[in-house]
Formats: structure tokens, C-alpha cells, sequence
């Protein structure tokens, strides 16, 4: 299950680079710095993300649901907090990131406007993934995954539907913020499951 998650991560990035690959090679340049930034949040959800496993597991085991659930709070808002810290700068600052990595007008172009649209839902994506973290804990992970495969759709459903309608790159930038917002909303969710409620 673990793999799947991981690789719908992947996924995800890859299929959006497809259909970005269609508005040529400036548009992949831009979106790339954008998703650089976003996978770059990844290891920052682990490093909270970790300590969260092993917290829950703790109290899962010792049948002190909740406090597990609390301690899960507590470690996604505070991932929640970070990462969406760094997504509020670099959307109202987009040249603390941009500047890092091209002078190209149009690339920056794209970076600019992915940045815009995505950067201020990257809160929900790092708090999302500490709640995936955190559910290990309790040794259930399959709903924490189906949201990880929901995303993916979501994203790929979205930018499908932007290249058939013709709503522009924008449209596909669309799709990431939403899917990062479906993580976050969904793993939150997970939490009223029977994994962190009992034993059963």
C-alpha cells in the first residue's frame, strides 16, 4: 500500500507534465519549478510525519484512541502551518523561488501563474501527508491510500477536462490546487474511521 501511495504521488506530477508538455518546452520549464516546490514538501511531512507514526502507534496500541487522534492533530496542523507558510510567501514573493533557476521570460511566465494558483493550497497537501503518516500508526492504511489514488483522478479528470474544453494551462493548474486540497480534506476525513475509533 505504501508503494501505491508513493507511486500515485509520482503519478500525479508525471501526468500533469503530459498534458503541460502540450504548450511546449518554456510551459514544462515553468511548471517543473512549481512542482520541484511541492515535492520538495514531501520530506518536510515525513520529518513530522515519522514522529507522528510512531506516537500513534503508541496509543493505538495502548487502546488511547483519543489521544492519537490528538496527537495526529496536533502534528498535521503544525505541518499544515509550515508548509502553507511557505506557500503563502512564495505566492505573494514568487521571485524568492523563481529567481533560484531562470531568467527565461516565459518559463517564469508559467512559474508565476502556477504559483498563483497552487502555492496557496500547499498547506493542505503537507498536512494531508503528515495525516498519511500519522495513519500508519494505526497499521490501516488503505482509506489514506484511496484518497492518494482519489487525487490522482481528480487531477487527471480536471485536466482532461481542461484540454477538451479549452481552458488553457490555467485550467491544468486548476487541477493540481484541487487535488492538493482533495488530500488534505481527505486524509483529515480518514480520521473518523474505525482504525482510530477501536480496536476492531
Amino acid at each position: 500500500l505504501g508503494l501505491i501511495n508513493s507511486f500515485s504521488l509520482a503519478m500525479t506530477v508525471a501526468v500533469v507534465t503530459g498534458f503541460v508538455g502540450q504548450y511546449g518546452t518554456e510551459a514544462l520549464a515553468g511548471y517543473g519549478l512549481g512542482a520541484r516546490l511541492e515535492l520538495m514538501l514531501v520530506p518536510i511531512s515525513f520529518g513530522i510525519g515519522a514522529a507522528l507514526t510512531a506516537s500513534v502507534g503508541v496509543n493505538v496500541g495502548a487502546g488511547q484512541f483519543t489521544r492519537a487522534r490528538k496527537v495526529a492533530w496536533a502534528g498535521a496542523g503544525a505541518t499544515f502551518i509550515l508548509t502553507g507558510t511557505i506557500g503563502v510567501v512564495v505566492f505573494f514573493v514568487p521571485s524568492l523561488w523563481l529567481d533560484l533557476f531562470t531568467t527565461d521570460a516565459e518559463a517564469y511566465s508559467i512559474g508565476l501563474l502556477y504559483l498563483a494558483i497552487a502555492a496557496p493550497a500547499y498547506g493542505f497537501f503537507g498536512g494531508g501527508q503528515a495525516l498519511y503518516f500519522a495513519s500508519q500508526g494505526t497499521g490501516k492504511v488503505t482509506l489514506p491510500v484511496i484518497v492518494t489514488l482519489l487525487r490522482l483522478l481528480t487531477v487527471t479528470a480536471i485536466s482532461v477536462a481542461s484540454t477538451q474544453f479549452g481552458w488553457g494551462i490555467g485550467g491544468l493548474f486548476t487541477g493540481v490546487a484541487t487535488g492538493l486540497v482533495v488530500m488534505g480534506i481527505g486524509q483529515a476525513l480518514c480520521l473518523n474511521g474505525s482504525a482510530w475509533h477501536s480496536a476492531k
